[in-house]
């Protein structure tokens, strides 16, 4: 009996020894099996990463192909051929950089992971290679079409910088045409005009030897904006009216009775607008 009291303190001590072991070998466990997941995610990324890289190669090459012979054809190239060699070397340009983009992020992915892979490098600095091939490639081709007279920034560009460019091209001709098809014009009698600072007077005394001239800093608020290439009308209805501003008298005329003035009729708006893009009219 005694001798089994002193086995028991040795049979604990025995077991929690194989616990801790256990638990020891739980955790390595665990740690190998995390290792193997990310190994293996990691791996699964690289290669549908590779594919797209091939897919974008086999692109270029097609591309490259149909843009030789094209340009085999010298000074004969129509005018929609040279459109269509614009945007396969636009489409290159693209394909070509998102290849870079993804052999970077492959490379610094690989990095971070702290995992030595060396089939995966030996793929990257092999596909690297073929970039650097690829872009000596693409650059003759361009030589060639520049001897064609395709422009630098064309053959330079991606096709999200074109269409930008295109964008910013016809956003400020659009602002331009725009501008050029704007004007502004004011009525009233003279005393609402100089209340509302579109006039001033100047010189002379009551009635006599008076000038009148459109203010410097005159009120914008008070004048409407119109669009000459659809207004070419504007209603007055009062006793009488005239012009303030310059325009030729041969361009437009007044309307009415001999009572009222119902409303100005612009008769050659590119030479009444010509002087001035401003209209004031003084009514009585």
């Amino acid at each position: 009996m005694k001798k089994l009291l002193y086995l028991i303190p040795v049979i604990l001590l025995f077991v929690a020894c194989n616990n801790k072991e256990v638990e020891k070998l739980k955790l390595e466990n665990q740690k190998l099996l995390t290792l193997t997941n990310a190994k293996d995610s990691i791996i699964n990324d690289f290669f549908g990463s590779f594919d797209q890289i091939e897919g974008n190669l086999s692109q270029i090459k097609a591309k490259e192909g149909v843009i030789s012979q094209n340009a085999a054809k010298n000074n004969e190239i129509s005018q929609d051929a040279r459109q269509r060699i614009n945007d396969d070397i636009q489409s290159i340009n693209d394909l070509m950089e998102k290849n870079k983009q993804a052999i970077a992020s492959l490379k610094k992915k690989l990095k971070s992971s702290n995992l030595q892979i060396k089939k995966l490098e030996e793929m990257l600095a092999r596909y690297e290679e073929q970039l650097k091939a690829k872009d000596v490639e693409i650059d003759q081709l361009k030589k060639q079409l520049l001897n064609l007279n395709f422009t630098v920034e064309t053959l330079n560009a991606s096709v999200d910088t074109l269409k930008r460019t295109v964008r910013t091209k016809d956003e400020a001709y659009s602002q331009k045409v725009d501008e050029m098809n704007t004007a502004w014009y004011a009525i009233g009698t003279n005393k609402e005009l100089v209340e509302n600072k579109v006039i001033s007077k100047s010189g002379g005394f009551i009635g006599i030897g008076r000038s009148q001239k459109i203010e410097q800093d005159f009120n914008a608020d008070y004048f409407k904006k119109i669009d000459i290439t659809k207004v070419t009308s504007i209603p007055i209805n009062a006793k009488k009216a005239k012009l303030l501003s310059s325009h030729p008298s041969s361009s437009y005329n007044f309307e009415g009775t001999d009572k009222k003035v119902d409303k100005l009729i612009i008769t050659n708006p590119k030479e009444f607008w010509r002087a001035s893009k401003y209209l004031v009219i003084v009514t009585d």
